[in-house]
This record gives C-alpha cells, structure tokens and sequence, in this order.
C-alpha cells in the first residue's frame, strides 16, 4: 500500500517507485458507514460484516470491539477529533450522494460499555499504518503517481 511505499522510499538505496496501483485500499476505520460500506455491505467476495472483523481482529480481539464497529460506535473521545476528515458529505461531490445521508458516528466512552477503545485500539484507528486517509498531504505529495480501483 502507499504507506508501504513511502517507508521504502526512505530507506537509501532501495528501489525508487514511479507508480503504485491500489485495488479496493482501505484507508480508515473511524467511519464504517461511508457510501462504499452501505453500497457494498453484501457484496459475496468482501461482504461488510468481513471487513468490520478484518478491522476488529487488527486491533484486538475483544469481541466488544467488533460489536461496537458494526453499530458504528466504536470512537471515543480520543478519536472524535479526527471525524472531521472521514466526513464523506463534505468532501464527495453532491451528485454522488445517492440515497446516503450522513450520520455522524457515535462517541461513545469506552466500547459498547467496555474499556476497550481506552486500552489502545481507539488510538490505533488513527495510527496512518491503519488508517491512511488521516495522513497529512505533505507527507503524501512525496509518494509516487497512484491509480485507485474501488
């Protein structure tokens, strides 16, 4: 994934990349409830319910977790700051909205009435080796061309 190529990048001597191509990348997982989550939630090959336990079983594996991503209320106070940059209204143009309205996911203390967003996997949704998409653009500008498939 990029983040991959960008820590290649740095290391003297290595392979210089002119290009990178992403199929179907994951960039973030502090909103599971974008378009591309509704739009896709039964797809056969990579249904929603998989890709929230792929997310869950990253960061621990405390069921709880997995429970509070597929409600979508699996930030904490720690991790509402950075809502702002995953709010898909904002950024996707008008006529890609469809039938999807935004809704701000929960804030929840905790994780579905558990510590487990205060031990660690809350921070983790922000770490860019997770979620990409929270990268500041400068760090981004030094990454080569990318063609994105989803």
């Amino acid at each position: 994934m990029s983040l991959g190529t960008r820590f290649l990048q740095k290391e003297p001597g290595q392979i210089q990349f002119k290009a990178q191509a992403l199929i179907y990348p994951v960039l973030q997982a502090l909103d599971l409830n974008t378009p591309s989550y509704q739009q896709n939630q039964d797809m056969p090959i990579l249904p929603r319910t998989l890709m929230v336990r792929f997310w869950s079983e990253y960061f621990t594996s405390n069921k709880a977790l997995f429970r509070a991503m597929m409600a979508n209320t699996h930030n904490n106070p720690e991790s509402s700051s950075l809502l702002k940059f995953v709010n898909w209204s904002a950024f996707l143009p008008e006529t890609y909205h469809r039938k999807y309205n935004y809704s701000a996911p929960a804030v929840l203390q905790g994780v579905g009435g558990e510590a487990v967003g205060m031990d660690g996997p809350s921070r983790s949704f922000a770490d860019p080796r997770a979620s990409p998409l929270l990268v500041p653009d400068t760090a981004l500008r030094s990454l080569p061309k990318a063609y994105i498939l989803t």
